[in-house]
């Protein structure tokens, strides 16, 4: 999450007070085709987002708050599955050395370091 947080602010201060065009790429070009319109104002926010809850991570577990918490979240799991299945050893390298612990409801065990608590 504290990387997206710091591609979110390198975006903010790239693009300023400018609409990204439909199909724009980067974090913002990410989001949701309804958001292309916002302005710097409204993408600072966004970017706080991510500073929040990679806070709230390293703290060890998130909520969302809000609906740009949510939709933050959203890609940092994006970002987490993809490099999980094009980084394998990355992930391996992470999580080596943490405990494990039975996880939620699978019944299966997972990392301690990687297992978060969520509540809807």
């Amino acid at each position: 999450m504290e990387q997206l947080s710091q591609e979110a602010w390198q975006e903010v201060a790239a693009l300023g007070d400018e609409p990204l065009p439909r199909g724009a790429g980067g974090l913002f070009g990410a989001l949701p085709p309804v958001t292309l319109r916002q302005d710097g104002y409204w993408r600072r926010q966004m970017a706080r987002t991510f500073d929040d809850l990679a806070a709230d991570l390293a703290k060890g577990g998130v909520v969302p708050l809000c609906t740009g918490e949510e939709m933050a979240l959203h890609l940092g799991i994006r970002r987490a599955q993809n490099i999980h299945h094009n980084r394998p050893r990355v992930v391996a390298q992470t999580v080596e050395g943490c405990r494990p612990r039975p996880a939620i409801s699978t019944g299966t065990r997972a990392p301690t370091c990687c297992l978060r608590t969520m509540t809807c």
